[in-house]
């Protein structure tokens, strides 16, 4: 640079002129700026070079002048680079060198510039220095440089890094070397996708998977993503719309990965519901790289209690399902496709009836059976959707002994849910309350009313009690039953077989010897709950009667045959008959003699009312209106001397009867001072009871009545009337009483019941004067009258069904006959069937008239006819067709005008007076 005015001071011009314009440059350019003149040489020029330059005077006057110059070259400067190509994770480094071409006779500062495509501190390290240093006289700088590459696992282009010499003083730029490129090359991979990890959260969370990349990369990459399948569905329904962390996204069906990025999430929102459902499952895969998205429920769900009832077995257990009482529970929030079953090791231990409940599920029918043996108690079924089960009782189960039905048991079940693999995913419980039943019985007792003939067996269902469903006893109140009852002389005794049955014997460890039988089988029951009963008669039942004490014979017994002859009949209660008969010392019969209530004998040694020495006096004890022997068990007798002398006797019971049948004897002694003395004759010997007793070996004088105790024996006529109590107990202890009140109705001496009102039909016209009837007289013989009559009778409820029998009326003795003609009902009312006799025989009386033919048949002899006619039945008509022979015995004034009223007016009337002789027997008959 030349200053213009220095060019001047060698002009020579007028005035002060001024440097205006250069140019004409040789070897180089010309500039004139701010009154400078620059030369500069063109580049690597030496040697002479001019330019010229123009001088303007103010008066505008110009001139040219040219300055030579010799331009001197500069050293050229050049910057290399040793190995220029090296490997990032390679131990080779680049070393830069700036030299000059020639050494400069000054020290030499080369200005460079750094640039490239590496990056300092991340591709390589070392110092970039922006000068370097040329000691005068040498050609290559004082320093190096030297770039370290990084090592990195960056997939990346090859980088570069520049050394550029920037112009500077005292140095030329070599054309050629003026720059050196050192280049740091890749020696990684393209990125892939090492891993993507699975997650497993419950629904509602969101499930996050960590990608990660083999390595970084220096630009984006790019790789294929794909999202579903599996057993979640995507769409907000399971699963929504992932997100992306770290700047990646979804382009297409692709993940772009920004530069440098070696790991990101992919996040994946589910979807919160309240139903129990299994594990649901998506995938999902990066860059061919599967993983997998688990979402596990959270949700609970509930199921439902219900009640049942012991009450209920009954209708679940019989043959129709129409009636079937089963209780009905839900479950809520569970999907289709869980798998639930009932945990049976949760299940609580029960009893059926005393048997420990066992339990087994079936997975196929979805139902929980317990038994208790072979018995089904209960069944859980799950229906096929999961919203619902049934619970149905099919036997009772034991409660707490707790009276009544007021009180339950609960039954706690637990049911699992698991998916298709059997893996738990929730559990619930319920719990089913059974209430306790309990028997019950109505407190109107059952009625039974038994013609005691021993013919009788009623079954059917005890309608007024209903057992419980737990297994239910039958016990019997055998205290509370009498103690009196008797047959064929044996005592019965009451046995509660412990089955229901209830068995009266005369043998208590020998069922052949049962009597009576009651039962109530609380394991054969209607749908209602009621079980069946029986009752069976197998044979008459007696009691014990007693007459007691007797003071007058006209209040304690009836005198109804002989008296101061050989012998003298007794009835005593209108039932026993005592045939008394009296003998002499020497056994020749003597007579029967009483005088205000004392009985003697009547013969030798003397006559009169006494007994007397050797005389003795028989008794044969029989029932009324039949041929068996009466069962005495005791008599008691008064004897009075008279205040005589002393005297004595024995009392000999000549047949008596023991429990195995067989024939016994005792006797029993007495004897006074000469007053009053009594003695009883009980049961000996193991006697059950006795029908002869004789008073024989009479010493002295005395006479007798029977005011000394009465007479005791088994009464087969009265009525009896039982209160069967039984108590029906079930396993849990509760408790019911009924009572079976039966009327063993006692068999009338005529086997025709009582009517209810006298009927007649098809009466045949009968002259009323064919009959008559005279007054009593001692002296006179009895009055007869002569006629037939027709029996209408039919089936009695005391009579097998279909039984029939002829009919035929006698008198005690078998000679002693009333026989009367009997007209054929299923012919004309001519038909005579029996053939026509004449009355004979001692008093008979209208009770007679109806006695049935297999009762005094032994006796009798009669013939039987052809036809037969039924037993009488309560309510049939009894048609008379003519005046019956009726034979008259002593009568009281009232009932001989009865009677004499009855035949006067006719058959009707007849018909009505013997059927009210039959219903209200003549009083001292």
């Amino acid at each position: 640079m030349i200053a213009a005015s220095s060019l001047l001071a060698n002009d020579t011009f007028e005035g002060s002129p001024t440097v205006t314009a250069v140019g004409s440059a040789v070897g180089g350019t010309v500039s004139l700026s701010g009154g400078n003149i620059t030369f500069t040489p063109t580049a690597n020029y030496s040697g002479a070079a001019s330019f010229t330059y123009t001088v303007t005077s103010p008066a505008g006057i110009t001139e040219t002048a040219t300055v030579n110059v010799t331009v001197t070259p500069l050293p050229i400067a050049s910057v290399s680079v040793s190995t220029a190509s090296v490997t990032e994770d390679g131990a080779t480094n680049l070393v830069y060198s700036v030299s000059l071409d020639r050494p400069s006779s000054t020290d030499t500062v080369i200005n460079l510039g750094w640039s490239g495509t590496a990056t300092a501190g991340t591709d390589f390290t070392g110092t970039r220095p922006a000068t370097i240093t040329i000691l005068a006289g040498q050609t290559t700088g004082s320093t190096t440089v030297t770039i370290d590459p990084t090592a990195d696992s960056t997939y990346e282009p090859n980088e570069t890094v520049v050394a550029t010499i920037a112009s500077g003083s005292g140095y030329s730029i070599s054309g050629t070397a003026g720059s050196a490129t050192g280049t740091i090359t890749n020696d990684d991979a393209v990125p892939t996708v090492s891993s993507v990890t699975s997650d497993t959260q419950s629904e509602g969370t969101s499930l996050v998977h960590t990608v990660t990349l083999s390595n970084a990369s220096s630009s984006s990459t790019s790789f294929a993503f794909t999202l579903g399948g599996g057993t979640a569905t995507g769409g907000g329904t399971d699963y929504g719309t992932p997100t992306f962390s770290n700047g990646v996204t979804l382009v297409g069906g692709n993940l772009v990965v920004p530069i440098g990025v070696t790991s990101f999430t992919i996040t994946t929102p589910t979807t919160q519901d309240s139903l129990v459902e299994p594990n649901e499952t998506y995938n999902l895969s990066v860059g061919g790289v599967a993983a997998t998205g688990t979402i596990t429920n959270n949700d609970a769900f509930t199921v439902s209690n219900v009640t049942s009832d012991d009450d209920d077995v009954n209708e679940n257990r019989d043959a129709s399902a129409l009636n079937d009482i089963t209780q009905a529970g839900t479950i809520t929030n569970v999907a289709s496709n869980v798998v639930l079953s009932v945990n049976t090791a949760t299940l609580p231990s029960l009893t059926s009836n005393g048997t420990t409940v066992t339990y087994a599920w079936d997975a196929g029918s979805r139902t929980l059976t317990a038994s208790a043996g072979a018995q089904s108690v209960f069944t859980v079924t799950l229906n096929a959707s999961n919203t619902g089960y049934t619970f149905k009782q099919l036997a009772a189960l034991d409660h707490a002994v707790v009276a009544g039905e007021n009180h339950s048991l609960s039954i706690p079940i637990s049911l699992n849910a698991r998916d298709s693999l059997g893996n738990l995913i929730g559990s619930s419980s319920f719990n089913v309350t059974v209430w306790d039943d309990a028997p019950t019985v109505s407190s109107t007792p059952r009625s039974f009313t038994i013609a005691n003939d021993g013919v009788y067996t009623e079954t059917g269902v005890l309608t007024e009690a209903t057992v419980s469903n737990d297994v239910t006893r039958v016990s019997w109140n055998t205290a509370s039953l009498p103690t009196n009852l008797v047959v064929d002389g044996k005592t019965i005794v009451w046995v509660d077989l412990g089955t229901g049955t209830l068995e009266g014997r005369t043998a208590a460890g020998d069922s052949a010897s049962t009597v009576l039988r009651a039962t109530v089988d609380p394991n054969a029951v209607n749908a209602g709950g009621n079980p069946q009963y029986s009752v069976q008669l197998v044979t008459p039942v007696g009691s014990d009667g007693t007459i007691g004490s007797i003071s007058q014979p006209t209040t304690a017994y009836t005198t109804i045959g002989g008296g101061n002859v050989n012998d003298k009949t007794l009835l005593f209660g209108g039932y026993v008959v005592n045939e008394m008969k009296g003998f002499t010392s020497a056994g020749a019969a003597g007579s029967v003699n009483t005088n205000n209530g004392w009985i003697g004998v009547g013969g030798s040694p003397g006559p009169g009312n006494w007994f007397e020495d050797g005389e003795y006096l028989t008794m044969d004890f029989s029932y009324q209106g039949t041929s068996a022997p009466a069962e005495v068990r005791g008599v008691g007798l008064k004897f009075d001397g008279g205040g005589n002398a002393s005297y004595s006797g024995i009392c000999t019971v000549t047949a008596a009867v023991n429990a195995a049948g067989d024939t016994v004897t005792y006797s029993v002694p007495f004897s006074s001072a000469g007053g009053v003395s009594t003695v009883s004759i009980p049961l000996m010997n193991g006697a059950i009871y006795f029908t002869k007793l004789e008073v024989r070996q009479i010493s002295g004088s005395f006479r007798m009545n029977f005011d000394g105790g009465g007479l005791t024996y088994n009464d087969y006529s009265k009525d009896i009337n039982l209160s069967l109590g039984y108590t029906l107990t079930d396993a849990d202890g509760d408790t019911a009483s009924g009572s079976f009140s039966v009327l063993l109705d006692a068999v009338p001496a005529s086997a025709t019941p009582a009517f209810n009102a006298p009927q007649e039909h098809g009466l045949f016209a009968v002259d009323p004067g064919a009959a008559t009837v005279a007054a009593p007289s001692a002296a006179a013989a009895p009055s007869t009258g002569a006629g037939s009559f027709q029996v209408e009778p039919s089936e009695g409820e005391h009579r097998h069904a279909g039984s029939r029998e002829s009919v035929a009326w006698l008198d005690e003795a078998s000679n002693q006959v009333l026989r009367l003609d009997l007209a054929d009902l299923a012919a004309p009312q001519e038909t005579v069937v029996a053939q026509d006799a004449p009355a004979s025989g001692a008093a008979l009386d209208l009770r007679d008239l109806l006695q049935p033919l297999d009762t005094h048949a032994a006796m009798a002899g009669l013939p039987v006819g052809p036809q037969a006619v039924e037993t009488p039945l309560v309510g049939q008509p009894l048609t008379v067709a003519a005046a019956p022979v009726v034979e008259v015995r002593e009568l009281t004034a009232h009932e001989l005008a009865q009677t004499q009223a009855a035949l006067s007016g006719g058959v009707d009337a007849v018909a009505e007076e013997l059927l009210r002789q039959l219903k209200h027997p003549v009083s001292g008959v």
